[in-house]
């Protein structure tokens, strides 16, 4: 790209991570970035043709994913979730690309001081290498260096040429970052890189320290240096910092982070302009909610005029101005030197609000600029921090689930169900507690839970042993984070018990208010507020980034509000996350909620309604399916309208007034309300369909009937078809990380064989054993070595989330592929179902391939899925071929599955915000069905597949396949994938990955098997019968067919007006006396047309006589001598002309 900035000129701009951005580069506008996206090796490796991409430092290293080839590379794809603005420019600064696991540590110990390079310590330099050919010239940069996140350490070189490791750097480069320790600036502060008025882009919410022209923290604004570029490409090392702890806590070795680098040719070193600086201080600092807080404004570099509007947060108020033009809430100073600037403002009372202060610098002859930051906040007792969360939360637990969590991490499935504090009376919908408070469980009895969980620090609950649990307090993090594993709290290791969190919410606006509570677990959660639950995440997972977490809707009533959290953990780190915010996702620190560890002394029980669809998931035609609202907190009539799918029929209203498919329910009492729905019969009249429910009461808050909402439905298993030929079962596979050996159960005693993901070699095709992977990418190492087999994905995907023996552990394991070099999906395709071979993007994907015992008649049993993540699947079989998944189609082929996108099912049972998991295709035919599942939640889903690879709520009906090549191939290609309902994190993140195989069966058909013959085509229906794609007398069937006969031409000789054989003076007197005197029709109305012209008229007879006695011209064809079809455009008909034979 180029882009003309006076005497500079952008070469390059690059953004890093795995966010597939389209970003403007603000310095030049209309330029955007060019993403190094980290989606795979292939994806960021240096290309000559685009011109940028990391070196191959180690050839050969299949490590990291294949990224070992690039030295230390970090293969993680560090995708963020630290800012809240997902947009251009924030989000940039949410991923990075950087290096990891360096051979040797670096830190104050070894290097001497903390600021001394590792490399001039004596150790040797390591990281990665990112090229850019560039023109040669002389170069600045602008960068951004650093993690959102992590407290990682970077040292960026720019080297003109160069080639090797990082030990090869030549002395011909230059620092643009020395030393940037990320434990001293905390996460989400980047070293940034500049020069003139060129900055990185500053975005909402990362904070900046600047570089100097040697790489060193600067206060006078950015400075890069400048490098004479001779050798057509400059490299930029990435590589390790010397680590220390600081401020912001531990060391992490880790760094070389590369966020954004912008390459700027310049004729001098000028840059265009200058920065002022300003560094900003608070005392007190932190502060309390009231509290007058003096700000010192250092403003440096000051040349001339310049103008500072300082804007301090809404809800504050000016105690001293120090002279500063007031206007709201901003101060605008001018000053003319390098100046300290200090005015006192007061925060608001009762609670930490906004603590974010900016200043836009506006100097006369130099760069604008802004420079903002936060100053702490320290609330009284419980209250909310400026990040939105309490500053300490009431804590009642551990408590022993006495067993191991679950595959789910939510005790079994029992989180949303079970009340662990329960006594018989006090519950955990109507508990108010405060610290030092007791509690009695009914443990075995009303409370779930086998007792008082152990604690490192035994002074939590000291009547443990009796089975008391003792109310605690923790305090939290800046960002209501509560670490469970600190000897303060619970310590560490303690596994699977569960723990609540208890907090009290004062809604003082004086309505009902409209809030979304950010939770974060480690790991399974559930929300309970004012005795409803209105959040269940069965989840097993470390603890989400702030920003990041379970963003709950939650509407809080007038006054007091109770918020209980419980949180299970299942093992390693645990904890809990918790951040109030408003509808728009910003903290909600504007006084309007006050958050408090004192019970409420006025508090009632909200009104809720909580849905629960009592049937099998899916259900079958003519079932029933039993609703039952939970109805509480009622204290007056509550009116309860559900709206249930059109198809379904009312067997029992259960009180309610029934209208079209809508129940009204008046409800006086807590408690249970049932209805009753019955499918029709025949087919499935949908694949899945919605439950829908609203109530009404006096001061009530919420209006939405919460809970299970959606219902599957599948037809009944498949009968044996008594006149099916034979069917022999030839071969059996499943895929993926198995050690359990079973068998298929549409045959007794046939074992599967394990295609076992243990290395490349144990999955690779191999004649002896007659099946395995086709090397498709000769010499790729990649990926482990699997890249020799395609975009095969080297993960094991062991899911551990169908427990359990054969068969249901089959669905627990997978190999498919990921990494695809095109994206496919709707935008792409034009429509969300078509393949993506026929959109014309090249087939992509892994062969695997099978030798049969003889060729013959073959169809097909198969589960196509992942039970942990929702991918997007094309699966078909050919008959024998060669070549990579581009040669498809050179044979026969048979869809098993022409397009099943996991992302648009929403009937899996393995997580709440992600339906698609779990959902497989399913092909099979007859009564021979892939497994299913034991019955016990979770269990895997379907989706059935007919013969044309299409879903259908009938039974699965696999294609045929005649094979005479003695060996089948099975391509597991890439789906087209697209955000749905069924998408991770509650439908709003797709997964492209794909082509995944969990089990096939290969059964021969006896002869006479094949499809039932199509009957013949009827030629005058309207119908293809024999389903050839032509119809009636289109259909070569028809040939001979009478009714599809064209009608024979009329021939004769043109001017033979009497149809005597011959043109005579007697046809133009037989024409004549036709015309004017009533003489007889001409038995040939088109030979009669002498002249052809569509008409018979005098001219004709003219014609006759000029031709015979005149010279005139011949009659046109056929002509008066020859027989022949009339050749004009108008046909006068041929009554009967005999002279030409039949």
């Amino acid at each position: 790209m180029s882009a003309r900035a006076g005497a500079q000129e952008l070469e390059g701009a690059f953004i890093f991570g795995s966010r597939n951005l389209s970003c403007e580069v603000s310095n030049a506008p209309g330029q955007m970035y060019s993403v190094v996206l980290h989606s795979s090796p292939a994806s960021v490796a240096y290309d000559s043709q685009r011109g940028w991409g990391y070196e191959v430092l180690v050839p050969g290293n299949t490590s990291r994913g294949g990224y070992g080839q690039f030295g230390p590379f970090d293969d993680s794809p560090n995708g963020r979730a630290a800012f809240a603005d997902n947009s251009c420019p924030t989000e940039i600064y949410d991923s990075f690309i950087g290096a990891k696991n360096f051979m040797a540590q670096c830190d104050e110990f070894i290097a001497g001081d903390r600021e001394t390079p590792c490399s001039e310590a004596g150790l040797a330099p390591e990281g990665i290498i990112f090229r850019v050919d560039v023109p040669n010239g002389f170069y600045r940069f602008v960068g951004a260096f650093g993690s959102a996140d992590n407290r990682h350490t970077s040292r960026i070189l720019i080297e003109n040429g160069g080639q090797g490791v990082p030990d090869m750097i030549t002395d011909d480069h230059v620092v643009l970052v020395n030393n940037f320790d990320q434990a001293e600036h905390c996460p989400g502060t980047f070293a940034r890189v500049g020069f003139g008025c060129k900055l990185p882009p500053e975005g909402n919410g990362p904070q900046f320290i600047d570089m100097d022209e040697d790489g060193y923290l600067s206060e006078d604004g950015p400075a890069s240096a400048i490098i004479e570029v001779t050798e057509g490409y400059v490299r930029m090392h990435q590589l390790q910092g010397n680590s220390n702890g600081g401020a912001c806590g531990a060391r992490d070795p880790n760094g070389g982070n590369a966020v954004l680098l912008e390459l700027w040719r310049v004729e001098d070193e000028a840059g265009g302009g200058f920065l002022v600086g300003l560094d900003r201080s608070f005392n007190p600092a932190p502060y309390s909610p009231g509290q007058a807080v003096a700000v010192n404004l250092d403003v440096s570099n000051v040349l001339g005029s310049t103008t500072v509007a300082e804007t301090f947060p809404d809800g504050w108020t000016v105690v001293e101005a120090s002279g500063a033009v007031v206007e709201g809430n901003t101060l605008t100073f001018t000053i003319d030197v390098d100046s300290v600037i200090e005015y006192t403002v007061r925060s608001p009372a009762g609670q930490c609000g906004a603590n974010t202060f900016s200043a836009l610098l506006t100097p006369e002859g130099g760069c604008e600029s802004g420079s903002s930051s936060s100053v702490a906040c320290e609330p009284e007792g419980c209250g909310l921090r400026s990040s939105g969360g309490p500053s300490r939360m009431l804590q009642i637990g551990p408590i022993d689930l006495g067993a191991q969590a679950g595959p789910a991490c939510d005790d079994s499935g029992r989180l949303g169900t079970t009340d662990y504090l329960s006594d018989g009376e006090t519950t955990e919908s109507s508990i108010l507690l405060e610290e030092g408070d007791e509690v009695l469980p009914d443990f075995g009895g009303e409370a779930g839970g086998a007792g008082v969980g152990f604690a490192v620090n035994a002074n939590l609950n000291p009547g443990a042993l009796d089975g008391v649990l003792s109310v605690w307090a923790a305090e939290t993090d800046a960002n209501g984070y509560i670490d469970y594993n600190l000897p303060g709290n619970i310590g560490d290791p303690v596994d699977d018990y569960v723990v609540y969190s208890l907090t009290y919410l004062e809604n003082t606006t004086g309505d009902c208010l409209d809030t979304i509570l950010e939770v974060g677990s480690d790991d399974a959660v559930k929300v309970i507020l004012n005795g409803s639950m209105i959040h269940l995440n069965s989840v097993c997972r470390g603890m989400p980034a702030y920003g990041g977490g379970d963003m709950v809707p939650a509407t809080l009533q007038s006054g007091g509000n109770v918020l209980l959290i419980a949180v299970v953990e299942r093992g390693g780190g645990t904890g809990v996350r918790l951040a109030v915010r408003d509808t728009g996702g910003q903290p909600l620190v504007d006084g309007s909620i006050l958050a408090s560890c004192t019970p409420p002394a006025d508090f009632a029980r909200a009104v809720s309604v909580t849905r629960t669809i009592d049937a099998p998931s899916p259900v079958e035609p003519e079932s029933e399916i039993n609703v039952v609202l939970d109805v509480s907190g009622v204290d007056a009539p509550v009116s309860v309208v559900e709206t249930f799918p059109e198809s379904l029929e009312v067997i029992d209203d259960g009180g309610g007034q029934v209208e079209g498919n809508t129940i009204t329910f008046n409800v006086e009492v807590d408690g249970e309300v049932i209805y009753v729905l019955a499918l029709p019969e025949g087919d499935c009249p949908f694949e899945t369909a919605e439950f829908s429910g609203s109530f009404a009461a006096e001061n009530a808050c919420g209006s939405t009937v919460r809970g299970e909402a959606r219902v599957g439905c599948v037809q009944p298993p498949c009968e044996p078809d008594p006149e099916a030929p034979e069917a022999e079962l030839v071969a059996a596979f499943v895929f993926g990380v198995h050690f359990d050996m079973c068998t298929s159960p549409n045959d007794e005693g046939f074992e599967y064989t394990i295609v076992r993901q243990e290395g490349p070699d144990s999955v690779a095709y191999d004649e002896g054993r007659g099946w395995g992977y086709e090397v498709t990418a000769p010499g790729d190492a990649s990926r482990a070595g699997y890249g020799q087999f395609g975009p095969f994905d080297d993960s094991p995907n062991d899911r551990n989330i169908f427990v359990g023996a054969c068969p249901e552990a089959v669905y627990d394991s997978f190999i498919g592929a990921k990494d695809f070099p095109s994206i496919c999906n709707a935008q792409v395709a034009g429509d969300p179902d078509i393949p993506c071979v026929e959109a014309g993007i090249p087939a992509s994907g892994l062969v695997f391939r099978i030798d049969l015992p003889d060729n013959g008649l073959y169809r097909f049993v198969a589960a196509v899925g992942d039970a942990g993540n929702p991918h997007a699947h094309t699966v078909v079989v050919e008959d024998g071929g060669e070549g990579p998944p581009s040669e498809l189609g050179q044979n026969e082929l048979a869809l098993l599955v022409q397009n099943f996108d996991q992302n648009q099912q929403t009937t899996g049972q393995v997580r709440a915000d992600c339906l698609g998991c779990g959902v497989f295709a399913r092909v099979g035919f007859d009564d021979k069905v892939p497994p299913m599942g034991d019955g016990i939640a979770p269990d895997p889903q379907f989706v059935n597949y007919d013969s044309d690879g299409l879903a259908t709520p009938n039974c699965p009906d696999s294609p045929f396949l005649e094979v005479t090549e003695g060996y089948i191939r099975l391509y597991q290609l890439q789906g087209n994938a697209n955000v749905g309902p069924g998408s991770k994190s509650n439908g709003t993140v797709v997964d492209a990955n794909g082509g995944d195989m969990v089990l096939l069966e290969v059964w021969r058909i006896d002869d006479g098997g094949g499809p039932p013959p199509l009957p013949d085509e009827v030629c005058d229906n309207g119908i293809d019968d024999d389903e050839d794609g032509d119809t009636d007398c289109d259909d070569a069937d028809c040939s001979d067919e009478e009714s599809c006969q064209e009608p024979a031409e009329d021939l004769f000789r043109r001017g033979d007006a009497d149809a005597n054989g011959a043109m005579q003076l007697t046809d133009a007197v037989f024409v004549l006396l036709y015309l004017f005197s009533g003489g007889g029709e001409p038995p040939c109305m088109e030979a009669s047309d002498a002249d052809n012209n569509g008409a018979l008229q005098l001219t004709d007879a003219v014609y006759v006589l000029l031709y015979l006695f005149s010279g005139g011209d011949a009659p046109p064809a056929p002509g008066a001598a020859e027989c022949g079809a009339d050749t004009g455009d108008v046909d006068l008909g041929c009554g009967t002309y005999d002279t030409c034979g039949a």
